[in-house]
């Protein structure tokens, strides 16, 4: 009984009853086997073969699975995160070093490359003591 259940199942899989992944990248006017690395990529993927596919799979990013598509996209969502982070650090450090906050710094050098003259003035009034 056992064997003839397996060879049936055997037999099944052969024929042209296809897999879900199958219809999925049917759906999308892929093949199977980018399909299947789509997938694979988006989930665990590392940051250069998100690239790649990112690069390679422009053309239908608009039609791929939410979860697929934000997983691609990783890459350029660390890239924003990890600059700003990075920007703020350093604004912090400095602005520890003379004594003010990072907001002060940051309003500082803001009015001192393109801020009104009167701005100007009023800053260097309120920091010529300091």
């Amino acid at each position: 009984g056992r064997e003839e259940k397996r060879k049936k199942k055997v037999a099944v899989s052969v024929g042209g009853c296809k897999s879900r992944l199958e219809r999925e990248a049917d759906a999308l006017g892929i093949s199977f086997e980018d399909w299947k690395e789509l997938k694979h990529v988006s989930r665990r993927g590392a940051h250069k073969e998100r690239c790649r596919l990112l690069e390679k799979f422009k053309s239908i990013l608009s039609r791929l699975p939410d979860k697929v598509r934000s997983g691609l996209e990783r890459p350029l969502r660390r890239q924003e995160q990890y600059i700003t982070k990075n920007r703020h650090a350093k604004l912090e450090k400095e602005a520890r070093s003379l004594g003010l906050t990072r907001d002060q710094l940051a309003e500082l050098r803001r009015v001192a490359r393109r801020g009104p003259l009167s701005e100007k003035e009023r800053l260097l009034q309120e920091y010529e003591g300091q």
